[in-house]
C-alpha cells in the first residue's frame, strides 16, 4: 500500500512540476530553452560584452503575446549592474522603443542579481532580461520590428567603464489568427 502511495505521489508531483500556467491559464514557455537558443557571440577583443534582441514567439497573430528578450553575453570576469541597482554603480536599463502595433504589458524581469559587499546587484556570465507585449488587435500581417537600447556600465574587479548603450533590434512575423509558434528570431545591431 506505501508503496502505490509513494508511486502516485511521484506522478502527481511529476506531472504538475512541468506545467506551469501564466496568470492567464496558458503553459508557460521553457524561457530556460528559449534563452539558450538565442546565439550571443562572444564579446569582442576589448569588449565586456555582446548582446542581441529576440523576439518569442517569432510569429504570432493579432491579439498574441509576445516577448522581447534581450540576452547579454559578458567575458569573465566582467559584470553589468540590475535593472533596480541600491549600490553606487549604475543600473542597467532597457528602453524599447514605441511600436504602433505593440502594447506594453509589463516590466523587464530578469533573474536574480548576486548581491556584492557593497551593496551593487550585478549580472555575469550570461543574463537575458524579458519584457511582455501584446500584438495589438489592430495589427495587420507582415514583419514586426522592435528597437531596444540596452545601456550599461561594465565593470571588473580593478575598473569600471563608463555607461555604454548598444543599439538592438528584434524583428517577428504577424501572421493571421492560428499562427505557429517557434523558436526566437534573432536581430542585433550595434551602435
Amino acid at each position: 500500500m506505501i508503496r502505490i502511495a509513494l508511486i502516485m505521489s511521484f506522478l502527481l508531483v511529476g506531472c504538475r512540476a512541468p506545467l506551469s500556467r501564466s496568470d492567464s491559464g496558458e503553459p508557460e514557455p521553457d524561457w530556460s530553452r528559449i534563452v539558450e537558443s538565442i546565439n550571443v557571440p562572444p564579446p569582442r577583443e576589448n569588449e565586456p560584452l555582446s548582446a542581441m534582441a529576440a523576439f518569442y514567439p517569432s510569429r504570432v497573430a493579432p491579439g498574441d503575446q509576445i516577448h522581447l528578450i534581450v540576452k547579454v553575453r559578458m567575458a569573465d570576469p566582467w559584470h553589468i549592474y540590475a535593472l533596480e541597482n541600491p549600490g553606487p554603480g549604475v543600473a542597467t536599463k532597457l528602453d524599447a522603443a514605441s511600436n504602433p502595433s505593440l502594447a506594453s504589458q509589463g516590466r523587464w524581469t530578469s533573474p536574480e542579481p548576486e548581491a556584492l559587499p557593497d551593496g551593487n546587484r550585478v549580472h555575469e556570465g550570461i543574463v537575458a532580461f524579458r519584457r511582455p507585449f501584446q500584438v495589438k488587435p489592430s495589427a495587420g500581417p507582415g514583419r514586426l520590428e522592435l528597437s531596444c537600447d540596452l545601456t550599461y556600465q561594465a565593470c571588473d574587479p580593478t575598473v569600471c567603464w563608463p555607461p555604454r548603450t548598444i543599439g538592438l533590434r528584434a524583428v517577428a512575423w504577424i501572421d493571421g489568427p492560428g499562427s505557429q509558434r517557434s523558436l526566437p528570431s534573432q536581430a542585433v545591431s550595434a551602435d
